[in-house]
């Protein structure tokens, strides 16, 4: 039984970390937009920081099914990744 709680406490532990840095990709994402103007260069941002966006939302998923069943783990991880890349980094262009 303590063995079990330990490997959830992990997973919960890697899903708050891979939240956290979805964030901070999300501001710098934000904030390397509004400074680049338009061009070859901010296309080149929005692809490279939307696939780290991707894989971290992927780890998001792998980290919640340590404790959630699929499918919520799921839900919950295409949501924090819709509500960081579409809300949160077009607050932050928005408010520079």
């Amino acid at each position: 039984m303590q063995a079990n709680e330990l490997i959830k406490n992990f997973y919960k532990k890697g899903a708050r970390n891979s939240i956290i840095s979805l964030f901070v990709i999300g501001t710098v994402w934000g904030v390397l937009v509004s400074l680049l103007g338009e061009g070859t260069m901010l296309t080149i941002v929005n692809i490279v920081f939307f696939l780290i966006s991707i894989f971290i939302g992927v780890g998001i998923q792998t980290n919640l099914k340590g404790f959630l069943n699929s499918t919520l783990a799921w839900i919950i991880s295409m949501s924090i990744l819709a509500i960081v890349i579409l809300f949160y980094r077009s607050l932050i262009v928005s408010l520079l």
